[in-house]
């Protein structure tokens, strides 16, 4: 009876998908002539752990069209099967499971690209996968607020917030020991955690329900997210994101910090790089970055939505061509977040780091420049896991114990190389081994501008023993192929090669190879990537505001403020010449010529600044008393915590237009 019920509450759903759940073990016992001991410890079992509660989201967002018939027909299979492979698990004899199995597989096809609460514990006659069942636990429910009441929408930002976060972050991340060696790397884990974190949180976007995306809510307790609490909140080398975050909670979400605390490690990092190449470009975010982003409570479907590294570049194109609507060039421009951090067996199951240590904790193209400079062999079953298989580097001059252990992903490679010739079947690190590896001559640019001349660990620069490596390819030249061969693919000259050396027909291949070649290419299409993928799902983002003026002083005057720089400030003026005045008159014009010249209903800086200066001039003037007292008057002295004389310090002393000029540059030269 309870089980024909049609459920209008969550209890209602439970006590029928309980009563399901009897009837579908019963089945089942029937099936495999299960003893009624076991099925009542197995039902004890699955109540204690409340599964049954979670039987409804296993199905109910695939079969949202169906009738409802037809969604406990499956629910019952799928029940039936997560409690038959339970039992195998345990050691339970299980047979006459394979009309089950061949009913469920479509059903758990469909749901895994669907959004859904768990995936399924799955079997073949080759394999058995087991996936732990759960409630999300979701960031929502642990960044509290010990300032107050947590802000689930930021309503107003300025400039100055934004830079003052970033200014936290980055003092959290500069606490941390610069140390950089194979095995320790501080900064390098904390940075690629806290970009880690703002990936997976905008790579669940879905468009087609427009939900998800950088709302600051993933399931924490899935696989693929282990390892991101520690940075996030309980702490990593003793420091959170939280920690910066409690500082601004009451004013700005969740989803918009944890966007600003990733772009404040990749400023950082960069930072560091430029403090050794300080040429090259500064990266800024802040120009682009918009807010009003709301944390979401709930997010069942999100971390099922994240690329797997095993699917290689299917996944990269379900994950950011179609979900998130880059293009190729963008994806891959996006996949240089992998310039941070470090894959760690605990975590993802995978080891190594993507680059040098020391490059690790840098922003920089040096991701692009290991897939081309660099060759790469396949390491399968890493740690044992069949399902976690990897590249490591293949440089036949390779120190471990020095540069640590150094990896790419099915994910990364793939935008280069493919496992044929013509690029229809895509990189995967667990099929039959070979190597990748383009020919010196083909990345000569990103070798000689970003990698000091070396390849494969071979130092090919001009003058160099092999710098006779630098020709183009030619087929009479086979015994150079097979030098650069041996060099890329572990000293191993006949090494199978994974498709094209010379041509490689990746679907991101060029892109890959141009910002190899071009750091700043690279910059400026992945922070064009960055602003989508951060904004997908948010039609109503700001633009950050201008920084609100600095409080008055209880009472300032002018002279509390004119201080003079080159010495002593002269209260009266005792001596003036014509030329003096001249000058005086010439160095306030070339303030207002440094302004704009444009003028238009809403701009006009030229005459803000003058009117401001002139109303200076007004308001000291006319606080002159002639009642006898002979008091005030072109004094220099007013009260500028007065109402009336809002605005006055910005074109005085403090700068106005962004701190750009001010009276007082002009009154420095005369103090």
């Amino acid at each position: 009876a309870i089980s024909s019920q049609n459920p209008q509450s969550r209890t209602d759903r439970y006590f029928r998908n309980s009563a399901l759940l009897i009837i579908a073990l019963c089945e089942l016992a029937h099936m495999i002539a299960l003893p009624q001991p076991l099925l009542t410890a197995v039902l004890f079992i699955l109540y204690a752990t409340d599964l049954a509660a979670l039987t409804a989201n296993d199905y109910e967002e695939s079969c949202r069209t169906k009738k409802q018939d037809m969604c406990d027909k499956e629910g019952l299979l799928l029940m039936q099967l997560r409690v038959a492979n339970l039992l195998r698990s345990n050691g339970t004899s299980v047979e006459g499971l394979a009309p089950l199995e061949a009913a469920t597989t479509p059903m758990m096809e469909r749901m895994t690209t669907a959004p859904s609460l768990t995936t399924f514990t799955t079997s073949t006659t080759t394999t058995t996968t087991t996936t732990t069942y759960h409630d999300a636990a979701v960031p929502s429910e642990f960044m509290t607020c010990p300032m107050g009441e947590v802000c689930m929408r930021t309503e107003s930002m300025s400039k100055c917030t934004y830079d003052d976060i970033v200014a936290e972050v980055t003092a959290l991340v500069k606490s941390l020991p610069t140390e950089c060696s194979a095995d320790f790397c501080p900064q390098a884990d904390f940075t690629g955690c806290a970009l880690r974190m703002a990936g997976h949180d905008f790579m669940d976007y879905l468009p087609t329900y427009e939900k998800g995306g950088s709302d600051g809510c993933t399931d924490m307790l899935h696989h693929d997210n282990v390892g991101l609490s520690e940075c996030l909140h309980t702490g990593e080398f003793n420091i959170s994101l939280k920690m910066a975050w409690d500082k601004f909670c009451t004013v700005v979400s969740v989803a918009d910090f944890v966007v600003i605390a990733a772009e404040a490690v990749m400023i950082f990092t960069r930072n560091i790089y430029l403090g050794e190449f300080p040429g090259r470009k500064e990266i800024d975010f802040k120009s682009q970055f918009k807010y009003g982003r709301t944390t979401a409570t709930e997010c069942d479907f999100a971390a099922h939505l994240l690329p797997n590294p095993e699917k290689s570049c299917g996944d990269v194109e379900r994950v950011f061509v179609n979900n998130l609507g880059l293009t190729w060039r963008q994806s891959a421009a996006l996949m240089g977040v992998h310039s941070l951090g470090r894959a760690s067996i605990s975590n993802s199951g995978y080891e190594g780091w993507w680059s040098t240590p020391e490059n690790s904790r840098r922003f920089n193209n040096n991701y692009f420049v290991s897939m081309l400079a660099k060759g790469w062999f396949k390491n399968q079953s890493v740690a044992g896991n069949p399902n976690k298989n990897q590249w490591n580097i293949g440089d036949s001059n390779h120190d471990v114990s020095k540069n640590g252990l150094e990896m790419m992903l099915n994910s990364d490679l793939c935008l280069v190389f493919t496992e044929d010739k013509d690029g229809n079947e895509q990189l995967d690190a667990s099929l039959d081994q070979c190597c990748t590896w383009p020919f010196a001559a083909d990345v000569l640019t990103a070798i000689d501008t970003y990698h000091d001349g070396m390849y494969c660990g071979v130092d090919i620069s001009e003058g160099s023993n092999h710098s006779h490596w630098r020709n183009p390819f030619t087929m009479d030249d086979l015994v150079v192929f097979r030098e650069q061969r041996a060099a890329c693919c572990n000293g191993d000259s006949k090494h199978k090669d994974c498709g094209s050396v010379t041509h490689p027909a990746g679907p991101a291949a060029q892109d890959v190879h141009d910002f190899a070649t071009d750091e700043l290419l690279w910059l400026e299409v992945f922070a064009e990537s960055w602003a989508i993928v951060t904004s997908n799902g948010f039609n109503n983002l700001k633009p950050l505001e201008d920084c609100p003026p600095p409080p008055f002083e209880e009472v300032a005057y002018p002279s509390q403020v004119m201080l003079c720089t080159a010495g002593e400030a002269a209260l009266t003026t005792e001596h003036m010449t014509n030329c003096m005045y001249d000058d005086i008159v010439e160095s306030v014009q070339s303030l207002m010529e440094g302004l704009p010249a444009n003028c238009d209903a809403d701009s006009c800086p030229q005459a803000d600044f003058a009117g401001c200066a002139l109303r200076m001039a007004g308001h000291d003037l006319m606080d002159f008393n002639g009642n006898g007292e002979g008091k005030g008057g072109s004094d220099a002295c007013t009260d500028m915590d007065d109402g009336d004389n809002q605005g006055l310090p910005e074109c005085l002393f403090r700068g106005e237009f962004d701190g750009l000029v001010s009276l007082n540059d002009a009154y420095q030269l005369f103090c």
